[in-house]
């Protein structure tokens, strides 16, 4: 019986305690985030079958708005504005035929998009110990694409030698598609995931979003400081 009366006291001091953790989350909380990037096309190219898609690396910086949403100040909707700078790639596949072809050529893309993000996520504030926390997040955000370029080069081989190479660079936003457009789509909506952890006002987290209606995907790797 002492035992039992023991457990639970301490239970009960235990969530007492955290308790009182989690109600000293302030109701609003204004953050600064900065970080990389590593993106990768959604689709294959639409002239060649055989491109193979590949990550690239960007960077990002923005801002955060946490506001609580319960009385105990544990669930947060974030939101805030983010500047997005992204890279990807896409190459032909050239092992195969073009090996024992006598002439064939090679495609290599090269992306480069600059977006706009607004989040509108869900997170929780979970605390490990008074310095220590873990802050899960899910939701939607909303990127505008300020430009996105392609740089294309196109490479002939005769008999495995490289005997010349046409560059070109093409705005992707653009629906002429026979003048180098690929009608990407400007406004994205994507879905995040997001897993950071925090120590007292500082933060490192990583983030996957995808986008519903976009042309890349990526990873993102963060770290930031809560005010």
């Amino acid at each position: 019986m002492k035992r039992i009366l023991f457990i639970v006291v301490a239970v009960a001091c235990f969530m007492s305690v955290a308790n009182a953790q989690e109600t000293n989350n302030p109701k609003h909380v204004f953050g600064v985030r900065a970080g990389v990037n590593f993106s990768k096309p959604t689709l294959t190219s639409d002239l060649f079958e055989d491109m193979t898609n590949k990550f690239g690396v960007g960077v990002h910086v923005g801002g955060t708005y946490d506001i609580a949403m319960s009385k105990s100040h544990k669930w947060y909707f974030q939101t805030g504005l983010n500047v997005k700078y992204n890279s990807a790639k896409a190459e032909t596949f050239h092992e195969g035929i073009y090996h024992d072809a006598g002439e064939y050529n090679t495609y290599s893309n090269k992306y480069k998009a600059l977006y706009l993000e607004i989040p509108a996520m869900f997170t929780r504030k979970i605390r490990i110990t008074d310095d220590w926390g873990f802050q899960p997040a899910i939701g939607l955000s909303y990127a505008f694409g300020v430009w996105v370029k392609c740089n294309r080069e196109n490479t002939k081989y005769e008999h495995g030698e490289a005997v010349g190479t046409v560059s070109e660079k093409n705005d992707l936003f653009s629906d002429d598609v026979l003048n180098g457009g690929a009608n990407w789509t400007r406004s994205v909506i994507n879905g995040k995931l997001a897993a950071n952890f925090t120590y007292k006002h500082y933060l490192i987290g990583a983030d996957i979003a995808y986008g519903f209606n976009g042309d890349l995907w990526g990873i993102g790797l963060s770290v930031g400081y809560n005010f």
